[in-house]
């Protein structure tokens, strides 16, 4: 009997311990977890997107037996997702000198993923500059995986400002304290590049695609809720310290230089730049205007509708009419800029 009840007070024992816990566990939920804000989601984001494509990179290089840097690579998507072009420095032209340079040398390792009609079909190159024996035209070639050259192309070395050329195109840049190494390929207007990837290329497709859809539901939910549309396109350069996601306001193709020049929200997008710019991270309409003088501005207007910080801005007219609104991007050791193309109308902001 004293057995029987000694199990049975055990029995009891552990059912109410059991009780007890299921009790604290409804009388004490779990914290829950703190929502991420617009700002986290996109870094986020952009960290994922850096993660597979740094490691991509390295793969490929590997194939190329080229060593490259990839803690500071660049990648720039475009349009809709389906286009991208990331470019990372070979390890060791941090070294080189202008004359050593101008003998040939391998200095940058990009990959590309462009428009059919482009210049070079999507895939992986290695860009070696050098400058045309006896004479002081500089020239860049493009060679592939197998180390044929599919594209050689005229190239400027030291300062110099190809992104305002009136024909699309995509700038591979490589800068120094003294030497500034550029060099473009014209860019289709088709539809994505058809070309097979190799699985190192296929993964940074992906990682375009995914980085665009998230940038993107980012964007349109902010303004969607302050009850404002977007364009459906946004355009996003990532470097270590460089993070910028942009669009433009539907209308702002309808707008004429009269209207601009008395003061038109345009750009809206998210801007992480280094402290020097002096322009604190976060998400900024930038509104284009002109001053008294006559001069074309760009001001960066946080949620609060204070200007943050004012920039010079180039407003022109092109001819023939554009078609289709086109949003545009640049970077390099200077600084980013963005840029729309509409109608008659082409507006660039240089920070």
């Amino acid at each position: 009997m004293k057995k029987l009840l000694t199990q049975t007070l055990t029995v009891i024992a552990g059912v109410s311990t059991l009780i007890f816990l299921v009790g604290c566990d409804r009388l004490f939920p779990p914290p829950e977890r703190p929502v991420e804000t617009p700002e986290q989601r996109l870094e986020q984001a952009n960290q994922t997107f850096r993660s597979t494509v740094a490691s991509a990179m390295q793969e490929a290089a590997k194939l190329a037996e080229v060593t490259i840097k990839t803690d500071n690579f660049v990648a720039i998507p475009l349009d809709d997702g389906s286009s991208v072009v990331v470019n990372a420095v070979i390890s060791g032209v941090e070294n080189l000198t202008l004359e050593q340079l101008a003998k040939g040398a391998d200095v940058l390792f990009v990959f590309l993923r462009l428009p059919q009609g482009s210049g070079l079909p999507s895939g992986f190159y290695i860009v070696r500059f050098f400058q045309t024996p006896d004479t002081t035209q500089w020239r860049a070639q493009f060679k592939n995986l197998e180390g044929q050259v599919a594209l050689e192309t005229d190239a400027e070395v030291g300062p110099g400002e190809v992104y305002q050329r009136g024909v699309p195109y995509i700038l591979v840049d490589h800068a120094k304290i003294t030497v500034n190494a550029q060099a473009s390929v014209p860019l289709g207007t088709g539809g994505p590049d058809t070309t097979p990837l190799a699985a190192e290329g296929q993964k940074i497709a992906q990682a375009n695609a995914n980085f665009y859809q998230a940038s993107r539901e980012i964007i349109r939910k902010l303004k969607t809720q302050a009850s404002v549309l977007v364009l459906n396109s946004v355009l996003k350069c990532s470097r270590d310290d460089v993070l910028v996601v942009h669009t433009a306001f539907q209308g702002v193709e309808k707008l004429t230089l009269e209207q601009l020049a008395r003061g038109q929200d345009v750009f809206f997008g998210y801007f992480r730049t280094p402290q020097t710019s002096g322009l604190p991270s976060g998400f900024y309409t930038v509104r284009i205007a002109q001053s008294a003088t006559g001069e074309w501005l760009a001001r960066f207007v946080n949620a609060k509708g204070n200007t943050v910080k004012e920039v010079p801005a180039t407003v022109d007219r092109v001819e023939p009419p554009l078609q289709t609104t086109k949003l545009t991007m640049f970077l390099n050791e200077e600084g980013f800029g963005i840029g729309v193309n509409f109608d008659s109308i082409k507006i660039i902001i240089f920070d």
